[in-house]
């Protein structure tokens, strides 16, 4: 089975030696398959807010307006996240891309003063 010449994106016309994918493939230990698979995703920012409580996360997606869920664990959490992802894509042609949002954080002190 023949395959086409694989372009290293930013690096001009040099291309990968032939053989260079079957060996990740070997090293990985993926498939074809699941290399397609994983090549073909796209990527989302997720962000968990704990509830006060502690015993739930809140999960939003910034690029995805109205998508959220929750799950009692962050494992459960971020799968819950790729199963609404997934459901809010469901049938959508253009996909809205994920680089809207920003993730920052601020330091501010322990206490502020009061003004008076």
């Amino acid at each position: 089975m023949g395959f086409g010449r694989v372009v290293v994106p930013g690096h001009g016309n040099k291309s990968l030696p032939v053989g260079t994918i079957w060996n990740i493939l070997r090293q990985t230990g993926l498939t074809v398959a699941q290399l397609m698979e994983l090549l073909s995703m796209r990527r989302y920012t997720v962000i968990l807010t704990p509830e006060s409580d502690r015993r739930a996360f809140n999960v939003t997606v910034p690029a995805l307006p109205g998508c959220f869920t929750w799950g009692t664990t962050v494992a459960e959490a971020l799968k819950m996240a790729r199963d609404a992802i997934a459901t809010y894509l469901e049938g959508e042609e253009d996909a809205p891309a994920d680089d809207s949002a920003i993730i920052a954080s601020v330091n501010v002190p322990d206490s502020v003063p009061s003004v008076a």
